[in-house]
């Protein structure tokens, strides 16, 4: 549903700091600071006058996918908020609801009608599907000039690069986290404050805490391993953990004969083997394991697991959440949700400055106090440990360094590809080896017929 907001507010706002930000080409690589700078602030506004604007107002169109309490956010107040700091443009707010590819549907449709935003809050996904195609405006100029990038946590700065140059900006993170039964964890004798950080660790803690009936079958699984990974979201930080490409996405070729892709799925596979984990589908939240306690290890996204604890709060006290793992390469999956502007938007200037305005620190923390998403400014990591003592750091740690979907061309092929090969070896009908040949010269055969 549309929403339209006409401001007419009166602030008198200086335009020569917009001078030099338009539809820039540039390609050169912004360099960002080591560490914000910036106090710590509070999300009351100040009692100040403002000053009359009698300036002509420019219109900014607004698209923000229905995700992350987006439509709760974006309230009267937020109305309000917004007309005090942008009195210069009529902005118009669209929550855009569906799957992501609904989304992707309705832009494209759009724009054959000349009807293009000028700011978007889109999902990874969406961000690379179309930022590998042009369809991002290159934000190099915006960037280099905005002062509150210098608070952003780098990894979240990275996923918004495509070819070296920044295309958007990592806005909400949407990581999968390693959760736990302490409860499981203290029956097996194992503590519950000392989850596993490596494999070899994480393949013993499943042994144990595997529960098996009089007659072998399984009971409590010691480790969700998912029969069916269509997209990689579990596979794949296993294999960068190993040190595997899997995506070289600086030639947008596939990796996946690599040795280091080989020897993830046999220690998957091998692991699944020994009976300790149920069939199913990861992407199938009402058929995890775990999240119907018959497992005591899980990866997960995180907002499954706070979805768990609001349904079940008796749970709050049996659940924890793991560090980040890894031997070499410590790594996770983390999906985000991207700020970002179309290449042929009418007015870019206003759509970075409603983009600065929702990643302001003040706009950040009311969504981070209000509605429960994970900053991305580490002016306000402490606030968010606070808010969640007993999981904060593990997430905060998780989500720095974290990665989400490879941001190529083509990757809707590979998914196609991958899935099928991943439930192969899983089901013990093709060995890593066979699988893996098959999936890179399926997709060679496509990007390069």
């Amino acid at each position: 549903m549309r929403r339209l907001f006409v401001f007419f507010l009166c602030i008198v706002m200086m335009m020569s700091s917009l001078a030099g930000c338009g539809n820039t080409t540039s390609t050169s690589t912004v360099e960002i600071p080591e560490a914000a700078t910036e106090e710590p602030v509070t999300t009351e506004a100040a009692e100040e006058t403002p000053p009359v604007f009698n300036g002509e107002k420019s219109e900014v169109l607004v698209w923000l996918y229905a995700a992350d309490s987006m439509d709760a956010y974006v309230n009267e107040s937020f109305y309000e908020r917004i007309q005090a700091a942008l009195p210069q443009y009529n902005v118009t707010v669209e929550i855009i609801t569906g799957t992501g590819e609904d989304m992707e549907k309705k832009y494209m449709a759009s724009k054959e009608q000349g009807i293009i935003p000028d700011a978007m809050y889109v999902i990874l996904s969406t961000f690379g599907n179309f930022g590998t195609k042009g369809e991002w405006l290159v934000l190099d100029d915006y960037m280099q000039d905005w002062e509150g990038a210098e608070d952003i946590m780098r990894a979240s700065l990275a996923m918004g690069q495509l070819s070296g140059s920044y295309s958007g900006i990592g806005s909400t993170p949407a990581p999968s986290v390693l959760v736990y039964r302490t409860d499981y964890f203290e029956e097996a004798g194992l503590d519950p404050k000392a989850p596993p950080t490596n494999w070899q660790e994480l393949e013993e803690y499943a042994l144990k805490l595997t529960k098996k009936g009089a007659n072998g079958e399984l009971m409590v699984a010691g480790l969700d391993i998912p029969t069916t990974d269509n997209y990689g979201n579990f596979s794949f930080p296993f294999m960068r953990m190993n040190g595997a490409l899997v995506v070289d996405e600086a030639t947008s070729l596939p990796a996946f004969t690599e040795l280091e892709v080989i020897e993830t799925l046999e220690y998957l596979s091998r692991l699944s083997s020994k009976g300790i984990s149920y069939s199913y589908n990861w992407q199938d939240a009402a058929n995890i394991p775990f999240l119907k306690g018959n497992s005591a290890m899980s990866f997960i996204n995180l907002d499954r697991y706070m979805q768990l604890i609001k349904e079940q709060p008796e749970l709050k006290d049996k659940i924890s959440i793991a560090l980040p793992m890894g031997d070499e390469l410590v790594t996770s999956f983390c999906g985000y949700r991207m700020m970002t502007i179309p290449a042929t938007a009418k007015n870019p200037d206003g759509g970075w400055e409603v983009i600065k305005f929702i990643m302001s620190k003040e706009e950040m923390q009311l969504r981070v106090e209000n509605y429960g998403v994970i900053p991305v400014r580490k002016s306000l990591m402490e606030t968010y440990e606070a808010l969640h003592p007993e999981i904060g750091r593990s997430v905060l740690e998780t989500v720095s360094v974290g990665k989400g979907a490879f941001l190529v061309p083509w990757v809707s092929t590979m998914y196609q590809y991958y899935g099928p090969a991943y439930e192969a070896v899983m089901k013990g009908e093709k060995t890593p080896v066979q699988a893996m040949e098959e999936v890179q010269n399926s997709i060679l055969s496509e990007i390069n017929p």
